[in-house]
């Protein structure tokens, strides 16, 4: 069985989580013993805190990502409205 630690940040769309924030989880991983880490953000990743997750085996989730999540999931979410849309049946003409 693999422990997984996770870091979650609510971040503004224009404020990105950058590498230092994601070597100083790397450190914070070790402290706790786990296998692996996920970085989940509201926002976006720089590169270098993408090219950091590569190498330290830290999995990414942005928040479109998470946005998507959710809605597959039904986590934190609710149906609003339901469309529905029509094509001719081309058999009856």
């Amino acid at each position: 069985m693999q422990k997984v630690y996770l870091q979650v940040k609510r971040y503004a769309p224009d404020n990105s989580v950058q590498m230092p924030e994601i070597t100083a989880f790397s450190g914070s991983i070790k402290l706790k013993h786990a296998d692996r880490g996920v970085f989940i953000t509201t926002s976006t990743f720089t590169q270098g805190a993408i090219n950091a997750a590569k190498d330290l085996n830290i999995t990414l989730v942005n928040g479109e990502m998470l946005t998507n999540l959710m809605i597959q999931y039904q986590v934190g979410v609710e149906v609003k409205e339901h469309y529905m849309t029509y094509k001719i049946d081309g058999n009856m003409f």
